[in-house]
């Protein structure tokens, strides 16, 4: 059943019976799995799938597998047999790894990099020091310095630590986006519109519009990329009340009652107040109703870094400038 659920069945079906076999650990359907591994015409996530099922059974067709995996069309196919040989360590791991970082594509040279910070020993260690040194000397591609810095943090090596040392050492005082800087390029577009969309704790669809997604609270993003830069896309999320964006304002309404309300100012009667809350909606005062109004921080929440890891803030700075 399984082996005709991988053959002919859709995609979603492919998936959830790659993940059967492997739950199960049933081998006898290894075969298929090495049949779609080749097949270009399968969705590149089936093939993934069934080539880290191939490793994690040491099944006999891996090294055939890995051959065709490593030449295919597909990124993520290339990347993921990358991994895989990289961590059983046959033929010396590092070398492939430095020949792709010096000639793959910005996903395989970013998995290489992140596979190098994870193989022990002194050969992976004198290239992450090198990595982290062309980084400090601006010679390092923005799109690879996330992946240099995570994997710099996992050593321990006196080299590695020199390098980073010296790369510190270059922040300035007033650098406010400073740790988050190496977020700024190499990210993923379509994973960071899920982000936008989908993730429940970074919220951002509930007061941002997209297109016909989302809510009005905040700015429409349509067209931001045209109209600011990604380090202005990068200091909404990481440092939302530096720069609020004119016409949004937040605002805390005080009621002559004791009740407060706070909201994003919206434009009003000459006798009244309005304001647009992510709770409430629109909502409008009687000026005579009101005993004070202060102004508020941003109504972008100022806790995403502490929700998002720096590859998601990577992937929204990436989808928010695909937004022209």
């Amino acid at each position: 059943m399984l082996a005709a659920a991988l053959r002919t069945g859709a995609t979603p079906v492919r998936l959830a019976a790659v993940k059967a076999a492997s739950q199960l650990d049933i081998a006898d359907v290894n075969p298929v799995l090495s049949e779609l591994v080749g097949d270009a015409k399968s969705d590149t996530k089936v093939r993934v799938d069934a080539l880290n099922r191939l490793a994690s059974s040491k099944d006999a067709q891996l090294d055939a597998a890995l051959e065709l995996a490593a030449k295919d069309k597909a990124e993520p196919l290339r990347i993921a047999a990358t991994s895989i040989r990289a961590k059983s360590g046959k033929g010396g791991a590092v070398a492939p790894l430095l020949a792709i970082i010096s000639s793959g594509t910005v996903g395989e040279k970013q998995n290489a990099i992140a596979t190098l910070g994870g193989l022990a020993g002194a050969e992976a260690d004198g290239k992450i020091a090198a990595l982290v040194t062309e980084l400090a000397d601006g010679k390092l591609a923005p799109e690879l310095q996330l992946e240099v810095l995570e994997a710099a943090d996992k050593r321990a090596a006196a080299k590695v630590k020199a390098a980073l040392d010296q790369f510190k050492a270059l922040r300035k005082a007033d650098d406010t986006l400073w740790n988050y800087r190496m977020t700024l390029a190499g990210g993923s577009a379509a994973s960071g519109k899920k982000i936008f969309l989908e993730r429940v704790e970074a919220s951002c669809a509930r007061c941002h519009k997209v297109g016909p997604d989302g809510g009005e609270v905040g700015p429409v993003l349509d067209g931001i990329a045209a109209r600011q830069t990604r380090e202005y896309l990068l200091a909404s999320l990481v440092t939302p009340n530096a720069t609020i964006a004119p016409g949004f304002e937040s605002l805390i309404v005080v009621l002559k009652d004791g009740r407060n309300f706070a909201g994003v100012a919206k434009a009003g009667g000459a006798d009244e107040v309005v304001i647009n809350s992510p709770e409430d909606g629109v909502m409008k005062f009687k000026k005579a109703d009101i005993a004070k109004i202060q102004k508020g921080q941003s109504a972008m929440p100022d806790t995403m870094i502490n929700v998002l890891s720096k590859r998601d803030i990577r992937d929204l700075v990436e989808f928010l400038a695909s937004l022209k």
